[in-house]
């Protein structure tokens, strides 16, 4: 049988938990209000009192403390003291670990936290460990294929690619790439953007085989997905066209150029300025492949398009008739070659007299 000296010890307890309770209670509100209103050292006193009285009233692993060190650590945040937001947000995760182990939504979201301090400072490699352990912890809870891993292996490789860790970032964005198609399928905005991404990392590599595959693919996805008229599948065309133009692939550029002319020319009328913007891409395309008379022919058109919309004097228009005169130059046209070039010597002339005095 308990004494009565107990129970009024127990009663006595029970009160002052309660008036400690509504003092805290009182003294979050105040916190509250004084982070509504941007007042932060004020919020931060109040916040380190709350959570000194929490410490003494549950103990330092109790939800509630947890809670209060979290709040306190993020007001240090903001207020860049990262220090002393670092050691709260440490101790939280080890507390949590402990607890649950590495596989727990608390110990991850413990990670995050203390990840989002280390990149605010840009502590690369902290963050990059850090970051290996939040991805291994999503592939255990979660395995490849869900959102939250594929989104923490977006992070990790964000990290590896700041640090030009590319090989780890390619091995990542593959795997990635794997995990969104299981999840989503291929005809998915995320998963093309997936691939696009993959492809940047194997351009960086210098991987151009892969990189190539890479990019028809997403092409002939989005084709069948979207259709071929539809703007990511005419701009997925154009950045591979201008790839292979780059590396001299002529036979692989100049199809993908005349198809986004036939496109562009359905989809946008054969009048539209993104029509002969293409055409100079093929004309250019034919150019190189010593095609002259074809080239020619495409830049006329591009010239009178742009004479007619843009004005003479326009850069483009200028540029237009540079590119003419050459190809009729390299066709041994030399008369109108040079006819050609005086002429846009003498616009040149006349837009630098017509030019205000500095």
């Amino acid at each position: 049988m308990e004494s009565p000296d107990y129970k009024r010890m127990e009663g006595t307890f029970d009160v002052l938990v309660a008036r400690r309770s509504d003092e805290n209670t009182t003294a979050e509100e105040s916190a509250v209000a004084c982070s509504s209103q941007r007042r932060w050292n004020e919020a931060m006193v109040l916040k380190e009192q709350i959570l000194d009285a929490y410490r003494k009233l549950y103990g330092n692993r109790h939800d509630k403390t947890l809670e209060a060190m979290n709040d306190l650590a993020a007001t240090y945040v903001i207020d860049e003291q990262w220090a002393e937001a670092e050691v709260l947000e440490m101790q939280i995760l080890n507390m949590r670990t402990e607890s649950h182990g590495e596989g727990h939504v608390d110990t991850v979201t413990a990670m995050e936290r203390l990840a989002a301090t280390y990149e605010r400072q840009e502590r690369w490699g902290e963050l990059e460990l850090l970051e290996e352990r939040i991805l291994q912890a999503r592939v255990q809870m979660y395995g490849e294929a869900h959102p939250d891993t594929i989104a923490a292996a977006r992070d990790l490789a964000a990290t590896y690619g700041r640090r030009e860790r590319w090989a780890e970032v390619e091995a990542l964005k593959e795997k990635s790439l794997q995990a969104h198609i299981k999840l989503y399928g291929e005809e998915n905005d995320e998963t093309l953007t997936e691939m696009e991404s993959l492809a940047a990392v194997y351009a960086i590599r210098k991987r151009r085989v892969e990189e190539e595959l890479t990019r028809e693919r997403i092409i002939e996805v989005r084709a069948v997905w979207l259709g071929e008229e539809h703007a990511g599948t005419i701009l997925a065309m154009k950045s591979l066209a201008l790839i292979f133009w780059n590396r001299a692939r002529w036979e692989k550029a100049e199809p993908l150029f005349s198809r986004i002319v036939e496109v562009t020319s359905r989809v946008l009328g054969e009048e539209h300025m993104d029509v002969f913007t293409a055409k100079a891409h093929l004309a250019a395309t034919y150019c190189s492949q010593g095609r002259w008379h074809e080239s020619a022919e495409l830049e006329s058109q591009v010239l009178q398009a742009r004479l007619s919309k843009l004005g003479k004097r326009h850069p483009s228009t200028l540029l237009a008739m540079v590119n003419l005169a050459s190809t009729l130059g390299r066709q041994g046209c030399l008369q109108d070659a040079e006819q050609l070039l005086a002429r846009v010597k003498r616009i040149r002339s006349s837009s630098h007299r017509g030019r205000p005095k500095s």
